[in-house]
């Protein structure tokens, strides 16, 4: 039997909403995005690395379309600017719920980071 416990939820991001109003907003980037289709309705699930709470706080995502590309962007900011955090990389990872799209074929992409970008086809 090994004595050094596995934590089971290693590797896998931590899941975040949104909690709009933070100071000092700012973009970060994403690494990986997924996709979930359920008829025409899209969901993504956008990761990323970031710090903390309080200093690392998912503020808001903004959605760009511009014909069938879609482009994501994570935005975060800080709770609190008067309180010290360790400095330990956290993976992170939210929702984006893009609603029904029309037939074809959409390309999502992140719109800064190293993700690459998906493509998911509508019947």
């Amino acid at each position: 039997m090994d004595p050094n416990p596995v934590d089971p939820g290693a590797g896998q991001p931590a899941i975040v909403v949104a909690k709009p109003g933070q100071l000092n907003p700012h973009p970060v980037g994403a690494t990986t995005l997924q996709a979930s289709v359920d008829g025409r309705h899209v969901l993504v699930k956008v990761s990323w690395w970031s710090g903390v709470e309080p200093c690392n706080v998912l503020d808001s995502v903004k959605i760009e379309r511009s014909g069938t590309e879609i482009a994501i962007a994570l935005i975060e900011g800080a709770s609190r600017l008067d309180i010290a955090c360790i400095e330990i990389a956290q993976l992170k990872a939210t929702i984006v719920d893009l609603g029904d799209l029309e037939p074809g074929t959409w390309t999502i992409r992140a719109s800064s980071g190293e993700a690459r970008p998906i493509e998911v086809t509508i019947a």
